[in-house]
């Protein structure tokens, strides 16, 4: 992207989400929001889809709001899945946009089946057609419907009644290594996202790390997250500092209030991964 400059006061926000994948926000809606907070940075990283990056780009900039491109890639390593944060990609070309429409398509793919197979044997999802609100399915439609159907009672049940009820698996991803790899061809950065949350029992750890960078060459971590602990947040900015890695932080945002509205973070927790990005601090 062109060098844009930002006041050193500005504050940031790197991880949001909008209706394209499984967030309440549209591009236009979550913009004003973000306006409203005084955000000077943001960047749209929905579930493996960069369909709002550019309209909400022309939308942040009539603004006077810098959006930089963001995804968040579906990705698995070490026996788990981990969201790996790309910043700085072409949204519409290029070897991460490529990776990205084939894994969207999959996920689409994939609810197209689980709701063949529940149509088949005989599972009624009376709302799924007010869940998918005219978008195109995905598994986490497919999931808050078989929820809102007392199915199951949370995610991972419905997940489990999907694949073992339905016989589809909604566990879609990449191996990390083939993300990573894609991102540095965009010449883009990948950022590991929420290392350390508390909704995952396996969290990065710092025997972890290691291991991980030996494989493929992350450029960062999501150090700060609304549900890190400031200890969790010391620790993971303490290894980004030890392995020369980046820092972000974002909000994790899927709508008002849902799980939590944007956080204005001052812009310098994120300085050093906006300027490889072309964005620069300016003095005041």
């Amino acid at each position: 992207m062109d060098e844009t400059k930002v006041m050193a006061g500005a504050a940031v926000d790197l991880h949001m989400h909008t209706r394209v994948s499984d967030g309440r926000w549209t591009p236009e809606t979550l913009v004003a929001r973000v306006a409203e907070l005084g955000i000077g940075v943001m960047a749209i990283a929905d579930h493996d889809a960069l369909d709002s990056v550019v309209p909400g780009r022309a939308l942040a900039a009539a603004r006077g709001i810098t959006l930089v491109s963001g995804v968040e890639v579906t990705t698995r390593w070490d026996g788990r899945q981990w969201h790996l944060l790309v910043y700085g990609a072409d949204p519409e070309h290029g070897q991460l946009h490529d990776l990205v429409a084939r894994q969207r398509q999959r996920h689409i793919d994939r609810a197209n089946e689980a709701i063949a197979r529940a149509r088949q044997r005989g599972y009624e999802l009376p709302a799924l057609d007010e869940i998918i609100g005219g978008r195109p399915p995905l598994p986490i439609y497919v999931m808050n419907a078989v929820i809102r159907a007392g199915y199951a009672t949370s995610h991972l049940t419905a997940n489990q009644f999907v694949a073992n009820t339905l016989g589809v698996p909604f566990y879609i991803d990449v191996p990390i290594q083939e993300a990573v790899a894609a991102a540095h061809a965009s010449h883009a950065l990948a950022i590991v996202a929420h290392p350390g949350r508390r909704e995952d029992p396996d969290p990065m750890t710092a025997e972890r790390l290691p291991r991980l960078l030996a494989e493929t060459p992350i450029d960062g971590l999501e150090a700060y997250y609304p549900t890190h602990t400031p200890e969790q947040v010391a620790a993971y900015a303490a290894l980004a500092e030890r392995y020369d890695l980046l820092c972000s932080c974002g909000s994790d945002s899927h709508g008002p209030d849902w799980p939590r509205d944007p956080i204005a973070y001052p812009v310098d927790r994120a300085a050093p991964l906006l300027a490889r990005l072309g964005v620069t601090t300016s003095v005041r």
